[in-house]
């Protein structure tokens, strides 16, 4: 049966042709839900595996000392007294504390603010002293991030857990 205009104009011909056009329709449309169902189960089993390791997360800041639910109230960051604030809060020592290099801070684009690039030195301190100073300093203080992190071991401790540490914030006044 070859396909010519006055074969198209019979009804009997449409007839055979639209419930082939709808077959295909639907198994396209079949096959396709069928991928989208295995899409959205695999989202799911996804968030799931995700709601554990939020779990496991919360519980190893609470076995650090941590709050995760506590909301804090940001500060602006001020180079001396915060940092000196973050270190207490991590439990080390002023004098293991020093400042390092800085960058002449550089006015934002649309603002009026400027943005600083601080250096601070960190010796013979343990990794989770180190976890805690910057933890404490990323969430007490508003637009401060940590952007840089150099650790070294400390040479000439009695524990392998001692590093000499530089840390690179970055914030906006």
């Amino acid at each position: 049966m070859p396909l010519d205009m006055g074969t198209m104009k019979k009804p009997q011909t449409w007839a055979i042709i639209i419930p082939v056009l709808l077959f295909i329709w639907a198994a396209e449309a079949t096959v396709s839900m069928h991928g989208k169902r295995a899409t959205a189960q695999n989202t799911v089993r996804t968030a799931g595996q995700m709601g554990g390791i939020a779990n496991d997360i919360d519980i190893t800041i609470k076995k650090a000392g941590g709050d995760a639910s506590a909301t804090a109230q940001l500060k602006d960051f001020d180079l001396v007294t915060s940092t000196l604030k973050c270190a207490e809060a991590a439990a080390i020592s002023p004098n293991r504390l020093s400042r390092g290099d800085s960058s002449a801070p550089k006015k934002q684009k649309n603002s009026t603010s400027l943005q600083y690039t601080e250096n601070l030195k960190l010796t013979g301190v343990r990794m989770m002293q180190l976890a805690k100073f910057i933890e404490h300093a990323e969430r007490n203080f508003s637009s401060l991030t940590c952007e840089q992190l150099s650790i070294v071991p400390s040479h000439g401790q009695k524990t392998k857990d001692t590093w000499d540490v530089t840390v690179t914030f970055r914030y906006t006044k």
